[in-house]
């Protein structure tokens, strides 16, 4: 069984002193622990600095295993369906060299700096995508004004009901760019498509800067050149969008529909300063089978997707934080198996 838990929840075992307790437990038990670097930087920005360095020693124990970045993993699905759809766009040999050095930082030295509380992985967790989450926030506050003067905004149980049958096509002010980035014209496509179209555009093609080192540039763009040809690829960025639009499967690809469907659900509920944290943590969960969180509205939230997911993802899991965390982790892995 491999499980995941949620920022807060490594928070809430150091900070009762659990840790080490958690360990026993998951040794006898057998269990694997994966671990997402989106947690260890959110527990980088933790205030006080005894429960940031009990937390950051806890979350990054040997035993567990170490997830790759959400980056990572969404770019390699972007590879394996151009592999299977454009095999050409393929580099004839990957830069192995550039990836080894992209996953040794993400793997180990992140990891190994974290520990030792240094400064300026620190500073690196506090600066990490704030503008990107500064964007998320805006984009839903945006979207949601604009959904409640059309009359879409609905509650939790309508919008769930409506992901299915939810299709897209450009507003008619944003038409043009889709055009030019292979939209066809009079036709419509799932709604998560488009979305996912804008940020892997921004990713690869916008936001690039010449390679230094892991965390300068864009990280979608540093992953996915290291296996496809990405100024080939820039050329031919209508191909590419008609891709990702018509032909890629849900299927391979299915972190871009979740966060897609996870931002969908975020407008039915009030809104949260955490959103962007929680669906760029909301990615790993296909890398799990129970995940477990205190924060209540998450869980709600990815249970109520769940059933839609392209495949499936971790099993979200409300943990008690008033209660006996081990205790309570051990009985609720049990009643997942039962």
């Amino acid at each position: 069984m491999r499980m995941l838990l949620d920022t807060n929840v490594w928070s809430h075992l150091s900070r009762q002193g659990l840790g080490e307790e958690f360990y026993r437990l998951i040794k006898r038990r057998s269990v694997n622990v994966v671990t997402a670097p989106a947690s260890l930087l959110e527990l980088l920005r933790t205030p006080q600095g005894p429960l940031r360095r009990e937390s950051v020693k806890l979350i990054g124990r040997s035993l567990w295993t170490r997830l790759p970045t959400e980056a990572e993993s969404e770019v390699r699905e972007l590879v394996a369906e151009v592999a299977r759809l454009r095999k050409g766009w393929l580099l004839s040999e990957p830069l192995r060299g550039r990836y080894a050095a992209l996953a040794s930082d993400w793997r180990h030295g992140i990891w190994r700096a974290a520990r030792r509380d240094d400064a300026s992985v620190i500073d690196y967790a506090k600066r990490h995508a704030v503008e990107a989450r500064a964007g998320i926030s805006q984009h839903q506050r945006e979207q949601s004004a604009r959904w409640r003067d059309e009359g879409f905004l609905r509650g939790l149980a309508d919008t769930v009901a409506c992901i299915d049958g939810t299709i897209g096509f450009p507003r008619p002010e944003d038409e043009s760019w889709f055009q030019s980035q292979g939209w066809r014209p009079g036709t419509h496509v799932e709604a998560w498509r488009l979305e996912a179209l804008q940020r892997i555009h921004q990713g690869l093609f916008m936001a690039k800067r010449p390679y230094a080192e892991p965390t300068t540039g864009s990280a979608y763009a540093d992953w996915f050149e290291t296996f496809v040809d990405l100024d080939a690829v820039s050329a031919k960025r209508a191909e590419f969008g008609e891709l990702l639009l018509y032909e890629m499967a849900a299927s391979a690809i299915p972190r871009a529909w979740m966060r897609w469907a996870l931002g969908l659900v975020q407008h039915a509920v009030k809104k949260s300063s955490g959103n962007a944290v929680d669906a760029q943590l909301s990615t790993y969960l296909y890398d799990a089978d129970l995940f477990f969180t205190s924060d209540k509205r998450f869980q709600k939230l990815l249970e109520s997707i769940y059933p839609k997911s392209p495949i499936p993802f971790a099993v979200p899991v409300y943990l008690n934080p008033a209660g006996n965390l081990c205790s309570d982790i051990e009985e609720l892995m049990e009643d997942a198996v039962r």
